[in-house]
């Protein structure tokens, strides 16, 4: 990574690709958030699933929830609106 950057930051990475460059986007965050910090902006929840350890989930502007995916997938508003 450019410049051996502490943080990575990924803005929609997997908008418009194909599912074989997905899962291998998905190797290459999962070798690199062994040293890095990685905020990714996604909709895709299938991928940050995948990928995440921890989500920050916005409604509106203001966070409505910040848990692990697990937690989040169990919440009703969350599955009405996004899963």
């Amino acid at each position: 990574m450019a410049n051996n950057a502490e943080v990575i930051l990924l803005d929609e990475p997997v908008a418009g690709v194909n599912p074989v460059y997905r899962e291998k986007l998905e190797a290459i965050i999962q070798n690199l958030k062994k040293d890095k910090a990685i905020l990714i902006i996604e909709h895709n929840t299938d991928f940050i699933e995948a990928v995440a350890n921890e989500i920050l989930f916005l409604n509106a502007g203001k966070i409505a929830k910040f848990t692990d995916y697990a937690t989040l997938r169990n919440n009703e508003a969350v599955q009405e609106t996004y899963i």
